[in-house]
C-alpha cells in the first residue's frame, strides 16, 4: 500500500495527509485518479542529478515520499508536455 497525502488511489491506494492540497500534490492526483498515470513521469533530484522515472514507479520506489521525499520532485511530465517544473541551479540531468 502507498501513501500521498490524503487521497485513496485505487491501484496504489496512495492516501494524501497533507492539510491542503499545492499545486504538485494536485497534478499528482489528477494524474492518479482521472488520467492514465502510466503517461507521466516524475524527474527528481537524487544528489547531484536529476532521474526520470514513470509516475507509479515513482510512487513505489518512494514508499510514502519517505524514501523520496517530495521536496525532491523536479518537474511532473505528461507525455512531452511539462506539467509542473521546479528551477534548481547546478544539477545534470540523467535518465
Amino acid at each position: 500500500m502507498l501513501i500521498f497525502y490524503n487521497i485513496l488511489i485505487e491501484k496504489e491506494e496512495l492516501v494524501f495527509m497533507g492539510k491542503k492540497k499545492g499545486r504538485l500534490q494536485e497534478i499528482l492526483s489528477k494524474a492518479i485518479y482521472a488520467d492514465n498515470p502510466d503517461i507521466y513521469t516524475i524527474s527528481y533530484r537524487d544528489f547531484d542529478t536529476i532521474l526520470s522515472i514513470p509516475l507509479l514507479k515513482f510512487m513505489e520506489i518512494s514508499q510514502n515520499f519517505e524514501i523520496i521525499p517530495a521536496t525532491r520532485i523536479i518537474q511532473v511530465k505528461k507525455g512531452e508536455r511539462i506539467l509542473y517544473e521546479k528551477r534548481i541551479v547546478g544539477i545534470k540531468k540523467e535518465n
